[in-house]
């Protein structure tokens, strides 16, 4: 007997959202359908090998009514999602993607089975096919917003879509925007950040939720593109974000994502805008860790107080030579910085931590 894939049935759960809806579970099956269902409830009580001999017994008709049936249940369990999981899997060949596809479109079947057949039909299907069946679902207003989740999150996209996800990222609804504006940042990632400074810059009008992702993908694409595109306009751009960011930082809404958004520009007066800000310690914390090497490349005797103000949030033993040579000279001449700083070696010497080396690959 040809066992259960646990690595393919767990690949398809991972797809799959629980999404628990308090609607009426059917009252009359039949003989047959209580007792196929009772054994989805069960599985866990029977033999992986028993189970699946059960399994490959149901009725293509039978798995439907059944997905209906445990997904419409009000008390509905991950093991439950997992057992209706198998299922599908186990008689895989019993559908085509048409069916499927009919399936999903038909609104008589239950929210969340239509929703985990989505998942099952991506990791079903040809990988060579285009999907436009499906993904033309995304642009029909009559389509439940948690099957253009289903759908956004789980196929592939490329440029033939493009038009799609512009539409769904300028969407209202904000996990619709927010995930189609991350798929769109793989097929077009100068356009994705457009659309996202649109966002931002109308902050005070859109969703909190929308904002903080359009700041979060903005300027995690900054130095891809700016990189690519060597020109004064970026640079103006870059400039003109950061001192939004900066200005954000107050902002008890969006004042942490605005300090990882600094953050990744990896730049020293991002940075040290960050040090400076009433953000809480463990933001401080994570944008240091992450720009060691843009502090490490920026210590002088003209920015001591800040390298010293980020060690002592975060000593790191890279910086404990640097910071003793420049102590070492004479050009320092505040008293105060100089004990600081003393105090920081010693910091550094009973508590430093190595360098993130993740940042620098």
């Amino acid at each position: 007997m040809k066992k259960l894939s646990f690595i393919k049935i767990f690949s398809l759960l991972t797809l799959i959202s629980i999404c628990l809806f308090s609607l009426s579970v059917y009252g009359n099956e039949d003989s047959n359908l209580e007792k196929s269902r009772n054994l989805i409830l069960n599985s866990n009580q029977l033999t992986e090998e028993k189970f699946y001999n059960e399994l490959k017994n149901l009725e293509k008709n039978e798995i439907v009514q059944l997905g209906n049936i445990i997904s419409e249940d009000e008390n509905l369990s991950i093991n439950e999602i997992m057992a209706l999981a198998e299922t599908l899997v186990v008689n895989e060949d019993d559908f085509t993607e048409m069916e499927l596809i009919s399936l999903i479109k038909d609104t008589n079947n239950a929210l969340e089975f239509r929703n985990i057949l989505t998942q099952f039909y991506a990791y079903k299907a040809d990988k060579n096919s285009d999907f436009r069946e499906i993904k033309e679902m995304l642009l029909d207003n009559n389509v439940n917003d948690l099957i253009k989740l289903s759908i956004l999150s789980s196929f592939e996209f490329d440029p033939k879509d493009e038009e799609i996800l512009i539409e769904l990222a300028n969407n209202e609804e904000a996990e619709i925007s927010n995930v189609a504006l991350r798929r769109l940042k793989n097929v077009n990632e100068e356009l994705t950040q457009q659309i996202a400074l649109k966002i931002i810059e109308n902050y005070e009008n859109e969703d909190s939720k929308k904002v903080k992702n359009a700041l979060n993908i903005y300027s995690s694409l900054f130095t891809k593109i700016e990189d690519n595109k060597k020109s004064m306009k970026k640079f103006s751009e870059k400039i003109s974000f950061k001192e939004l960011c900066v200005s954000l930082l107050d902002n008890p809404t969006y004042s942490d994502t605005a300090a990882f958004a600094l953050g990744n520009l990896y730049d020293y007066d991002s940075v040290k805008n960050v040090i400076n800000s009433n953000v809480d310690f463990l933001t401080k914390l994570c944008v240091i860790d992450q720009n060691y090497s843009v502090l490490l490349e920026n210590i002088n005797e003209n920015n001591l107080d800040i390298i010293l103000e980020a060690m002592e949030i975060l000593p790191i033993n890279e910086f404990y030579y640097p910071i003793s040579e420049i102590l070492k000279s004479d050009n320092i001449k505040n008293d105060f910085i100089k004990e600081k700083g003393n105090k920081i070696l010693e910091l550094i010497q009973n508590e430093g931590v190595d360098a993130n080396e993740k940042w620098n690959k």
